[in-house]
């Protein structure tokens, strides 16, 4: 939904030295924390202001997967990185999930290329990974083999689902993989949101090179209204808006999105189930398991065609 944990833009190491580089051209120059934070606290809120797009420019930010601001392991209110902190975490249930393509939102007016997608692809695997350049050409060639598109939408398209993996989806499997292995009496629940009302977009949808389920598309049917632009629901956004309702509020009353006890869910024959289709909890045998949010919801065992699966097994093996 909003990324998590284990995704390498969720904490920035640079970000102390972006704050004193803020406070520079707000002219501060000061060289101790305290006496900068007590001249910045005289300044209006307005100083401090932050659009959409970051500082560096939004190519570079999607390039190098960065954001302006983050949270940072300070060792007090984070005492160590999220993935770190899981390991020694109580157990306890959990529901995560993402869009069919998260990425789309944010390449409106982006210019995509085969070199970008190249490097793109490239940047998710480790450097020292024998064959590093013939494993990139596989899976920038599987991404390009999106059907019976017109070629400028196969590069788009292609792009979109390359960075919706690199920023969320291997995280996200990484995730799932690390708290099944640390904590396997907690049962996860994840979920890949497909269902998509074009009206959502608004305005927005000029500039939206493809409209489809995106970033933060299923908060729409969790609130009950547009998150990036208001719109009338339709009967089909009405039937979304209960099926994805339910779900939480089953998983928030009783710790599984079925209704029912822990226990009880993993017996779909003895669940009181709630949901159109069971919706099984992620395995270590197959932590790809997750619930296909759509009209007709069903449950799928390969998250975006393997794609997130065979390059974290890159990450895990040669990230050390």
């Amino acid at each position: 939904m909003a990324g998590v944990g284990t995704a390498s833009w969720t904490i920035n190491p640079l970000l102390p030295s972006k704050c004193r580089e803020k406070a520079r051209r707000l002219g501060v120059e000061e060289k101790n924390s305290e006496r900068m934070m007590d001249k910045l606290r005289e300044m209006k809120p307005s100083c401090f202001a932050a659009g959409v797009e970051p500082s560096e420019g939004i190519e570079n930010a999607i390039m190098e997967n960065t954001l302006d601001i983050t949270p940072i392991v300070d060792g007090d209110f984070l005492p160590d990185h999220p993935s770190i902190l899981r390991k020694s975490a109580p157990p306890k249930p959990r529901m995560t999930g993402v869009a069919k393509l998260e990425a789309v939102i944010f390449l409106m007016n982006y210019k995509v290329t085969l070199e970008r997608l190249q490097e793109m692809v490239g940047r998710a695997l480790p450097e020292n990974v024998p064959g590093q350049e013939k494993i990139r050409d596989d899976l920038v060639e599987s991404y390009l083999d999106t059907g019976k598109l017109t070629p400028n939408h196969v590069m788009l398209r292609a792009f979109a689902e390359a960075y919706g993996v690199s920023i969320d989806a291997c995280s996200h499997l990484r995730m799932v993989t690390d708290s099944l292995k640390y904590q396997p009496e907690a049962p996860v629940y994840t979920y890949v949101f497909e269902y998509s009302n074009r009206n959502a977009y608004g305005l927005l949808s000029f500039l939206m090179p493809i409209k489809e389920a995106t970033h933060c598309t299923e908060l729409n049917y969790l609130f009950g209204k547009g998150i990036l632009w208001p719109y009338k629901f339709t009967p089909n956004d009405l039937q979304m808006l209960h099926l994805f309702t339910t779900a939480f509020t089953n998983f928030a009353k009783y710790g599984n999105p079925n209704g029912g006890s822990i226990e009880a869910a993993r017996t779909p024959s003895i669940t009181p189930n709630t949901l159109p289709v069971f919706w099984p909890s992620a395995t270590i045998e197959n932590p790809e398991t997750h619930y296909v949010f759509d009209l007709s919801p069903r449950v799928s065992t390969t998250l975006m065609y393997g794609r997130p699966r065979r390059i974290a097994q890159y990450q895990e093996q040669y990230d050390k």
